[in-house]
C-alpha cells in the first residue's frame, strides 16, 4: 500500500496514514487518537496530541454559553529549549472568585519524543508542574492584560510559526466564547503584549524565562535549528479559531 503522507488539515493528525482499503476508517481513528482530551503531563499524550493541545481543541469543544472560563497560554521559546504553559480555571475555593493556576515548564533539553527512561517517566515528557490559587484581584489583572494585549481580537490568520522561534499562543474560553490568538517575536503585535508580565508576576516555578530571540529565515538558513532532534522541528499555521495545519514532529 502507498503512503499518503502527513495530513495537516486541522492540526489533529500526527502520523502518516496508509492508502487503500480501510484508509478512511484509519484516518478517522488517527483523528480521534491525536485529539487532546486531557493529561498533558503524560508522555504519550504529549507525543501524539501536542498540536491539538496547542490549538486548544478541548477548550473550544467545551466552550459555550454558561461555560466556566478556561485560559491556556503557551510560550514557545524554541521548542527544543523551553516551553512554558499557563492554565487557568475557576478556583475550587467556594466563593473565591479567583482561579487555579497551573504552570508547566519544560526542562532545558526540551520535550523529548523519541526516548523513554523508566527511572524518570516524567522527564520523558519534560514538564515540571506547579499549582497555586490566585485571588480575584490577580485574576482580574491577568484578564485586563489579556484584553490589553488583543487576546480577544481576531487572530493573525495565515501566520506561520516555526518550532525554533519564540512566540505565544492563547486558547481562551471567555464569557462563553472561544478565542484563539498568536504573537510571533519580533513584531509590533508582540511588543504590545502585557499578559506575559502579569503571568510572570505570579509564576511560582522558580525557573528563569528564556528571553525571546529573533529567529527568522536568515537564521534558519544558517542552521539555527540543527542542534534540535528531527522530531522536535515543525511548523504550524494559525487560523481563525486555532491551528489549521502542521508539518513535522
Amino acid at each position: 500500500m502507498a503512503d499518503c503522507g502527513i495530513l495537516a488539515a486541522t492540526g489533529r493528525i500526527c502520523r502518516r496514514v496508509v492508502c487503500g482499503s480501510g484508509a478512511a476508517l484509519l484516518t478517522g481513528m488517527l483523528l480521534a487518537a491525536c485529539e487532546y482530551r486531557g493529561d498533558i503531563d503524560s508522555a504519550p499524550t504529549i507525543k501524539f496530541t501536542w498540536f491539538s493541545f496547542l490549538s486548544g481543541d478541548d477548550i473550544r469543544e467545551n466552550c459555550g454559553p454558561g461555560a466556566p472560563f478556561r485560559y491556556r497560554l503557551v510560550y514557545n521559546a524554541d521548542y527544543a529549549q523551553q516551553i512554558r504553559i499557563y492554565s487557568l480555571a475557576p478556583s475550587s475555593a467556594a466563593g473565591s472568585g479567583g482561579a487555579t493556576l497551573v504552570t508547566r515548564v519544560s526542562r532545558g533539553s526540551g520535550i523529548r519524543l523519541d526516548s523513554f527512561n523508566d527511572k524518570d517517566p516524567l522527564g520523558f515528557g519534560g514538564f515540571q508542574r506547579f499549582s497555586q490559587q490566585l485571588d480575584a484581584d490577580a485574576l482580574a489583572e491577568i484578564r485586563h492584560a489579556l484584553d490589553w494585549s488583543g487576546a480577544f481580537q481576531p487572530a493573525p490568520k495565515g501566520l506561520r510559526l516555526f518550532s525554533d522561534q519564540y512566540y505565544w499562543v492563547a486558547a481562551l474560553c471567555h464569557e462563553g466564547k472561544f478565542y484563539y490568538n498568536a504573537w510571533l517575536y519580533p513584531s509590533k503585535r508582540y511588543d504590545l503584549l502585557s499578559f506575559p508580565k502579569a503571568l510572570y508576576a505570579v509564576d511560582n516555578s522558580g525557573i528563569a524565562v528564556a528571553p525571546p530571540q529573533d529567529v527568522g529565515p536568515a537564521a534558519r538558513m544558517k542552521g539555527s535549528h540543527k542542534n534540535a532532534p528531527e522530531n522536535q522541528i515543525f511548523q504550524v499555521q494559525v487560523g481563525d479559531k486555532g491551528l489549521v495545519g502542521h508539518f513535522g514532529l
